[in-house]
């Protein structure tokens, strides 16, 4: 429904919406409370913020890529069917165990696996550690997420069952953010030494994982901007559908790839500081877009 042109929805439907949105203050707050209790507890659940961090970061960004699924194609399913609080804890626990899976796969794509890298933050000298090296492809994978499910609007895997499509959607993306990652990054930054000891691989590719991470921060800006808060305009009334997709998606990442070589190269920002405003700049796109949602007047 967020990400859904007006035009598109049916009216009776955007009412029941529009109803249920508007009696959900009492359980909004009660969330927001419960999101902070969570926020608190990630982040001094390894004894400090820094160590929780080189744990959970890794989790929580390869997450990303299963939370759209639930969202976006399974449409809250499971959890959905089910009466609060089962509800949340069901979707989470899918989340948690397909974060845990990518935080996984990740590392044996972009270094030499090890099971205590996961989930310690200090797994020992000379062994692997998945912060900060697995996150460009975390983010690859969810950005791809994001062409597929708002830019492409699924197709064609909209064609399979629900819960089939979702499934495979992530696996597409999957695929493309390591194909991405080995066809685009290099990990030169890092001495050769090290990558030695904790078994990093180099793809040796033109850029940097760093700047290759940014730019995809850069290019989520106009994936929210034009697919959640304008709900797909000006591409929406392009016909046929190939051509609106492949306009969508060239317009998408071109624009986000300008958007950082000018902040890069021009501006002269550092990469956090890219990184940082480009994801304030998502989030307030979000909570326009669920502002204006549940302030829509009744018919």
């Amino acid at each position: 429904m967020l990400t859904t042109p007006p035009r598109l929805i049916d009216p009776e439907v955007a009412k029941l919406e529009r109803e249920r949105l508007a009696a959900q203050l009492g359980l909004g707050l009660a969330g927001l409370l419960f999101a902070l209790a969570v926020f608190f507890a990630l982040a001094l659940g390894a004894g400090n913020v820094g160590s929780s961090l080189l744990i959970f970061g890794p989790l929580a960004a390869f997450g990303l890529a299963a939370i759209a699924m639930v969202a976006f194609w399974w449409e809250d399913w499971p959890g959905g069917a089910l009466q609060p609080p089962f509800s949340g804890l069901v979707n989470t626990g899918i989340v948690v165990v397909a974060a845990v899976a990518l935080t996984i796969l990740g590392a044996t794509v972009v270094e030499r696996l090890d099971l205590r890298s996961i989930f310690l933050a200090h797994p020992g000298a000379g062994r692997p550690t998945t912060f900060p090296v697995t996150l460009t492809l975390a983010g690859a994978t969810f950005a791809a997420m994001l062409e597929l499910t708002l830019v492409s609007a699924g197709w064609p895997l909209r064609r399979l069952s629900r819960i089939r499509s979702g499934v495979v959607a992530l696996v597409v993306a999957w695929a493309i953010a390591v194909l991405n990652y080995m066809l685009i990054v290099n990990t030169d930054s890092v001495p050769a030494a090290v990558r030695a000891v904790t078994g990093l691989r180099n793809p040796g590719e033109p850029v940097a994982a760093g700047d290759f991470g940014t730019a995809l921060i850069a290019v989520g800006v106009w994936q929210a901007l034009f697919f959640i808060g304008l709900r797909g305009w000006p591409y929406a009334s392009i016909s046929p559908r190939w051509l609106r997709i492949l306009i969508g998606n060239v317009a998408v990442i071109g624009l986000g790839t300008l958007t950082y070589l000018v902040l890069r190269n021009l501006v002269h920002w550092q990469l956090g500081d890219i990184g940082a405003v480009c994801g304030c700049l998502i989030a307030a796109v979000l909570i326009v877009a669920m502002l204006s949602k549940a302030g829509q007047p009744h018919d």
